[in-house]
């Protein structure tokens, strides 16, 4: 994951402190211009987020043999779901946008998640498969 989405350049905590003020701002279900401006910026953030994946991701695709699996391992939940992680994305990302959206040459049935159990982090794997030629 990207750890400082939107640049802000700042240290880690100070980082960590001002997105996790947007992610409280928003689950305060207020209607102010405060909460307004930080749904503006966490959606932002978590869109730069699945950028980050999506070049990530599509390397991996690319350099992967037609009809051959690719996995991914210990995926973060998109920062504002547990700001005690890094950010990531959440399940619909995979089939929604990066197969939908993004046009990622994978399989869709072929699209599987696990949970991760046993760490203090709620995670998850993901497989799916590269279409064949």
């Amino acid at each position: 994951p990207d750890w400082d989405p939107l640049k802000l350049n700042k240290s880690f905590r100070k980082n960590y402190d001002i997105m996790a003020g947007w992610c409280s701002d928003i689950t305060a279900n207020k209607t102010t211009a405060t909460t307004e401006h930080s749904k503006t910026l966490a959606r932002l953030m978590q869109q730069f987020q699945e950028k980050h994946y999506y070049r990530w991701v599509a390397e991996m695709v690319r350099i992967a043999k037609p009809g051959s699996p690719v996995i991914i391992e210990s995926i973060s939940y998109p920062y504002c779901q547990n700001t005690n992680d890094w950010g990531g994305v959440d399940k619909n990302f995979w089939k929604e946008k990066l197969i939908d959206s993004f046009g990622l040459p994978v399989q869709k049935d072929s699209v599987q998640y696990m949970d991760l159990s046993g760490l203090d982090m709620k995670r998850y794997h993901v497989f799916m498969r590269k279409l064949k030629l």
